[in-house]
């Protein structure tokens, strides 16, 4: 059985969410965003919902969008426009953008001759859908501060036929190439099914490749990351639309909140599949919303990075945005309204398994 953006009757009681939030202004935040005292960008499935922090924060966070209108690696200039550099796409270069704004010379070669400056404070931090991986240390310079709790399932296209899978017939698919049997057809990779994973530097399709056992970088070959010449971006059904044999990894989370209104709809119609027979969304009782599934089999932590130093007493305004559970990033009522769930006193909490890079 999968969910899709218009057969859900307690989708979703919108104005009455919003109300709750108080002081948050609208339904997504415009790009460019109004200017704040510390600047972040990066993540696809987290840009939404940070903006909707961004948004109660009182003028301490501006987020940059990952892309705008499908348009990536476009100019910005954060910060009232002290520096105009390439706009980062996706965790990693969020991340790396951030590395350089802190002083470290790390190469940037999606962002060309516009490079941020090394130690020019463009970006006070990023924000990532996936944690630090190989790049864990724990005398790293930075941290990756947990926020909500997000899951993932496969999407479909509205004119597909394809079934929902467990997550081992998934993992077979995507690591071996192998076909696997669902109601007596057998659905192999290249054939009758396309593999879809996000675009590179993408942190689902980090988190993707490590839950489906393939390599992120250089993923086998019947894996894709275009189809038809266009780029798979994270949380867009745009190359499911006309493509009915075609499936991707898509935040649950992220769903909800395009169907809620909250944030840009790029659904095009997106259906969301079951993983093990488990429903991605369940209704809230006494909201009567459509909210992420706890139970669901594929779930993550997502994250804002930032320096290890300053989180920990050496800037206020990154405390009192990031650390703690009463910070502006832990605001439950925003992160569920966006589709995330809450992670308790985990929210904004600094993990020495969670810092990464020594070397800044």
């Amino acid at each position: 059985m999968k969910v899709n953006a218009f057969g859900k009757t307690a989708v979703f009681g919108l104005g009455a969410a919003l109300l709750a939030i108080g002081a948050f202004a609208g339904p997504a935040q415009a790009d460019p965003p109004p200017s704040g005292a510390l600047a972040i960008a990066g993540s696809d499935t987290t840009q939404d919902v940070v903006n909707g922090l961004a948004g109660i924060s009182g003028g301490l966070l501006e987020s940059w969008h990952a892309s705008v209108g499908g348009v990536t690696h476009d100019l910005i200039a954060p910060k009232s426009g002290t520096f105009t550099v390439t706009r980062p796409n996706g965790s990693s270069e969020g991340r790396d953008a951030l590395r350089r704004s802190l002083g470290t010379n790390v190469a940037t070669p999606w962002a060309g001759a516009n490079s941020v400056p090394v130690g020019s404070d463009v970006f006070d931090a990023a924000r990532s859908s996936s944690g630090p991986g190989s790049n864990q240390n724990n005398n790293g310079q930075l941290v990756y501060i947990p926020f909500a709790l997000d899951a993932v399932t496969t999407a479909t296209g509205p004119t597909s036929t394809l079934p929902s899978f467990t997550l081992a017939q998934l993992q077979t698919m995507y690591s071996t190439g192998a076909g696997v049997t669902v109601g007596g057809t057998t659905y192999t990779p290249d054939s009758n099914i396309t593999l879809l994973i996000p675009q590179a530097g993408s942190g689902t399709r980090q988190f993707w490749a490590d839950t489906m056992g393939i390599n992120a970088t250089t993923p086998p070959a019947w894996v894709h990351d275009t189809l038809g010449g266009v780029s798979v971006q994270e949380h867009d059904g745009t190359v499911l639309q006309t493509n009915p044999t075609a499936i991707v990894p898509f935040s649950i989370a992220q769903w909800i909140a395009q169907t809620n209104g909250v944030a840009p709809d790029r659904l095009h119609g997106a259906e969301l599949g079951t993983i093990n027979g488990v429903q991605p969304t369940v209704e809230n009782p006494e909201t009567e919303q459509q909210v992420l599934n706890p139970a669901f089999p594929v779930t993550r932590e997502v994250y804002n990075i930032v320096s290890h130093a300053q989180a920990t007493g050496g800037d206020a305004l990154i405390m009192a945005t990031f650390v703690g559970s009463s910070s502006t990033a832990c605001n439950v009522s925003t992160i569920e309204l966006f589709g995330f769930a809450s992670i308790g006193s985990r929210c904004g909490s600094i993990n020495t398994n969670l810092r990464a890079f020594p070397n800044g």
